[in-house]
């Protein structure tokens, strides 16, 4: 349970005394709601293998919609074919969807590809395409995002007649691009404006790593007020082999978000192992998944998206070039049905060569998810909990008499039911706290749909 102290100015009464108010608080832990973390990275052509993502407890899809699949040919010409597909599939599925709004056209990029941005003359067709594809979709897309990776070199490339290159000519191309992005927010931010109480708006996907901008999230942050106009802070976090990135980039785009967008949730929407082939992954990628998972999730993460779903670059990806099934995605299957609907992740600290996360799921259970690259075998009786049941990353069952030692593999261990209050507590306060943020900014009616997922 939770004790408060709230102190409230007597304004009712005229008064600029201050009131102090204790009480203490915690209702039932099912009460909450669930954080349906799992997702993966897809696009519209990948719709024929959404029901394999739906079957590995997969429960969000980050799916882009191109200017130029709605628009391909001008700006008074609509095709809605092929996103109406992979949307619809998607609510059939019952699948959850964050849209992507990036990229330009044949006909309004300043430049050789769609990662060119648009010309400054295509400002208003900009606007309206923004603006149409939310009004359409707002209803049937959980979340949006405006701009993949601005900060990377591949993606939002400046080039002739843009309005970073119209109205600063001599600025450098790294200011370019920091201009031209403002610039595009500030146009999706009146563009979007008749729909923002309806709809749940995450930041661009920052890379922050690779070939990118380095000082560009920070160069953000200095822009007064810049982070609030969103409701989640989307960054990607790559590091195969190493855990340590994700860690790091979790705790840097927590620091933006207390300073910025107190009470916003993280969502990692890209992160994976790259440098290798879908169809002959490393030997560790399943054992590398699952503990990405539990450690984002334990370091303050609330959704992890695998990048990604199908093929493309070089990713290791869920499904091989063929359509069939990668190592990963029985693992991954194998992950959600032992770690389903946690209400909350605390990462294991304290043990000597374990790590791992609790998960505290919807049911009242308890799971551990735990592993170890010791060189020397750790004795599950030094642990400082006992379980019932034990299962190893691939689903297999393990004697519980007989399984005595940790590998560097991720086994689930069941905990029981006997959820410690203050765990629970921290679920529901964690959940309170966002709900009255976002009140204090948004009707209520606009809670409930953001604390959908």
């Amino acid at each position: 349970m939770y004790y408060f102290k709230v102190r409230i100015r007597n304004l009712i009464l005229g008064g600029a005394a201050w009131t102090t108010l204790s009480f203490i608080w915690c209702v039932p832990a099912r009460a909450a709601q669930p954080m349906e973390p799992f997702g993966i990275g897809t696009h519209w052509n990948e719709h024929q293998y959404y029901q394999l993502a739906k079957d590995a407890g997969i429960e969000w899809l980050r799916l882009d919609i191109n200017w130029a699949h709605v628009q391909p040919n001008s700006a008074n010409e609509w095709n809605w074919s092929n996103v109406d597909t992979a949307i619809n599939k998607a609510e059939s599925l019952g699948l959850k969807v964050l849209a992507i709004m990036s990229y330009s056209t044949s006909w309004s990029r300043s430049g050789g590809d769609i990662n060119f941005a648009h010309r400054e003359e295509f400002d208003d067709a900009y606007k309206t395409q923004l603006a149409t594809i939310v009004n359409r979709y707002k209803d049937r897309v959980d979340a949006w995002e405006v701009m993949n990776e601005p900060d990377h070199n591949n993606f939002l490339k400046i080039g002739t007649g843009t309005w970073a290159s119209n109205n600063h000519p001599t600025a450098s191309a790294t200011d370019k691009r920091r201009l031209q992005y403002m610039h595009m927010m500030d146009l999706a931010t009146t563009a979007l404006a008749p729909y923002r109480s309806e709809i749940t708006l995450t930041t661009s996907g920052y890379a922050n790593g690779g070939n990118h901008d380095a000082g560009f999230i920070d160069h953000l942050a200095q822009q007064p007020g810049f982070f609030a106009k969103h409701d989640v802070f989307n960054g990607h976090a790559y590091g195969y082999p190493s855990y340590t990135p994700l860690k790091n980039k979790i705790t840097e785009y927590e620091t933006i978000r207390d300073q910025q967008m107190p009470g916003a949730p993280i969502w990692i929407t890209e992160h994976g192992i790259t440098n290798s082939s879908p169809d002959n992954p490393p030997a560790d990628a399943g054992r590398y998944m699952v503990r990405s998972y539990a450690t984002a999730l334990a370091s303050g993460a609330d959704k992890l998206f695998w990048f990604r779903h199908m093929p493309g670059g070089d990713h290791v990806t869920l499904l091989k070039s063929n359509g069939q099934p990668s190592i990963l995605l029985p693992i991954y299957g194998v992950m959600t049905a032992h770690w389903n609907d946690p209400l909350s992740v605390t990462e294991i600290t304290g043990i000597t060569g374990v790590e791992g996360a609790i998960a505290y799921r919807m049911d009242g259970q308890q799971v551990a998810i735990v592993w170890s690259d010791q060189a020397q075998p750790i004795a599950l009786g030094d642990l400082p909990f006992t379980f019932t049941q034990a299962f190893d990353m691939w689903g297999n069952g393990i004697t519980v008499t007989s399984f005595t030692t940790l590998s560097a593999n991720p086994t689930y261990l069941y905990l029981g039911t006997s959820i410690p209050e203050p765990a629970s507590c921290l679920a529901l306060f964690a959940g309170a706290a966002l709900a009255l943020v976002r009140r204090a900014k948004r009707p209520a009616a606009t809670v409930n749909h953001f604390l959908k997922g």
